[in-house]
């Protein structure tokens, strides 16, 4: 079975009104082997966070490339690799953790950007990595287990028979205070979750995330379950292609008539085999 991917980060109405930049980002890839690789990133915005857009972009970049990294380290002993995400998961993120503010302080550095001075006149490195501010969520889809992780709010689903299931528990977070990449230890903060699956007998079965933008913008929690079903039924009906072509346009829509917020949705679907019809390999495709 074949995974096809697609995916977009769309400005939120309320973003278009104030003339905000999209903070958001995402990221697909597909390996040679079929596997695919998702990350989405929601940048805070905030007054305090000016360049969390670059922050996201990082993010969601960094997740692809550390976990095709480590995929492929393990090629030939997949069970090892299984293993050590169900037992360790938390620390791709602590390896992620500690790169993002390393590419951090280098954009900050390049940028030619101010340091923040602490009290006693010391570089206030916290402040420079809450200048980036932003959330993260991964997903890997083998063909035998996935892997998600979760840095903060959003939500990473799987839809399978018509009912769109959460992967990974999100934090239980009051107000809209969420956890972020630019905290001290931030990784401690991160959900992941294993799973192992037979690709081959789930088609058609959609694997989402989405920032909270997304979910937002439903009066419930049964609407945005339903709504991720019904793109599913819009691949299964019309193709991979035409939900990627429409994709921009359904989302700037959701916003509109939503909470107003960037949305990302990155997708990757596994549909009955038709002799490839509708699908679309992701490559080495990049939305930031």
């Amino acid at each position: 079975m074949k995974l096809a991917v697609f995916g977009k980060s769309v400005r939120g109405a309320s973003h278009i009104r104030s003339g905000t930049r999209c903070q958001d980002s995402c990221r697909k890839i597909i390996l040679e082997d079929g596997t695919a690789i998702l990350a989405a990133a929601d940048g805070h915005g905030s007054a305090s966070c000016p360049y969390s857009r670059t922050g996201s972009k990082i993010a969601a970049n960094l997740f692809c490339g550390v976990m095709r990294k480590m995929y492929l380290s393990y090629i030939g002993s997949r069970e090892r690799f299984i293993s050590l995400l169900a037992s360790e998961g938390s620390l791709v993120v602590r390896t992620i953790e500690r790169e993002w503010k390393n590419r951090v302080m280098e954009s900050h550095t390049a940028n030619a950007r101010p340091f923040p001075k602490g009290k006693s006149g010391e570089t206030d490195v916290s402040s420079v990595y809450r200048q980036y501010g932003t959330t993260l969520l991964g997903l890997l889809v083998a063909d035998t287990f996935l892997f998600a992780c979760q840095l903060g709010d959003g939500d990473i689903c799987m839809v399978h028979e018509g009912i769109a299931e959460k992967l990974v528990d999100p934090p239980k977070i009051l107000g809209v205070e969420t956890y972020s990449l630019c905290g001290e230890n931030a990784w401690t903060m991160a959900e992941t979750g294993i799973r192992r699956i037979r690709l081959s007998s789930m088609a058609p079965v959609m694997f989402t995330l989405t920032t909270d933008g997304f979910s937002n913008s439903y009066e419930s929690e049964a609407g945005f379950r339903e709504a991720l079903s019904d793109y599913l039924k819009a691949v299964r009906e019309h193709g991979v292609g035409a939900v990627k072509e429409n994709l921009p346009a359904w989302l700037k829509e959701t916003s509109a008539f939503g909470c107003g917020d960037d949305i990302t949705m990155a997708a990757a679907c596994c549909l009955p085999e038709r002799g490839g019809e509708g699908i679309d390999p992701g490559g080495q495709e990049q939305d930031a």
